[in-house]
């Protein structure tokens, strides 16, 4: 293994050739509400495929005519849903414009600078299938996608892969889990429900996995009058690692949502913060490190 990726609730940079770590944790309970987090429209900032993009405290995702793309910071590669028998001219539009602006200046060419970059709170494929939108929103601790079925829809023309993952496969609890070199990415069951005039209604789903391997819903009785929100959760990721093999061996979670590993390193490149002991010193060496509750690396020996 060339590094690991940990992630509290479901990883989402999945990268071919990089290790993972899962936890899956629910965040702890916080005084202060989490930010809502914007995402931009590609005004010249970013790849011309992407059409809006979403910067995350470790990767960004990137939002194309043809699926969502999310790369992660400090790895090669990156990881493309693809959406199955979905409209190539879907309309993506930003929805809930916030307040705040992005400025872009980058270099000592004015040309390549973009002022006055618009924030928008979600963004809607409108129509990726018929009768369905695919909604991306979320807060500054989980980002979310959501699919929504209009009254008449029908959910079963979800029909999901994803590009540089192995063989998904169906866990215990209802998770997914995709499999990577080294390692595996984790979506939890998913929440399906209803809004009724009594409030939130839930409807019993999951994800099931076809001969293809490609990834859809199984969903029970429902109001076909009402629309049907299928919301998979998406939270925070990071890379840690150096240029050998890392394995961690132990992680614990406390109640401020810092994330503490333990393990054993034979990298001489292993990033340090703050150490008791800055390099390896044998053959092999124990590191620990601790991950603030967005996920930055507070302590690492």
């Amino acid at each position: 293994m060339r590094g690991w990726r940990l992630a509290a609730g479901v990883g989402v940079g999945v990268l071919t050739g990089v290790a993972w770590l899962l936890v899956n944790v629910a965040p702890p309970p916080t005084p202060a509400r989490p930010l809502p987090l914007w995402f931009e429209p590609n005004h010249g900032q970013a790849d011309s495929q992407a059409k809006f993009l979403y910067r995350g405290p470790h990767y960004t995702l990137y939002l194309t005519e043809t699926g969502p793309v999310v790369a992660a910071s400090g790895a090669p590669g990156a990881v493309r849903m693809k959406l199955h028998g979905a409209n190539p001219e879907a309309t993506l539009r930003g929805l809930e414009e916030r307040p705040g602006r992005s400025h872009y200046f980058l270099g000592n060419d004015p040309a390549r600078w973009r002022s006055n970059v618009p924030h928008f709170g979600r963004v809607i494929y409108e129509s990726v299938w018929p009768g369905v939108d695919l909604v991306f929103h979320g807060d500054q601790r989980r980002l979310e996608f959501d699919f929504v079925v209009a009254p008449g829809g029908d959910p079963n023309v979800v029909d999901l892969s994803w590009e540089g993952a192995g063989t998904p496969r169906l866990e215990g609890g209802g998770d997914l889990a995709l499999p990577v070199a080294g390692g595996e990415w984790r979506l939890r069951r998913p929440l399906v429900y209803q809004r009724t005039s009594n409030g939130r209604r839930r409807i019993g789903g999951r994800f099931r996995v076809g001969e293809d391997q490609h990834v859809r819903f199984a969903v029970a009785s429902y109001d076909a009058r009402l629309p049907l929100v299928l919301d998979p959760v998406v939270e925070y990721s990071t890379y840690f690692g150096g240029s050998d093999r890392d394995t961690p061996w132990a992680v614990a979670v406390d109640a401020a949502g810092s994330t503490y590993v333990a393990g054993v390193t034979y990298s001489r490149d292993l990033p340090v913060a703050s150490p008791m002991q800055s390099g390896r010193s044998g053959g092999n060496d124990a590191f620990v490190l601790k991950l603030d509750r967005e996920g930055a690396v507070a302590f690492a020996t």
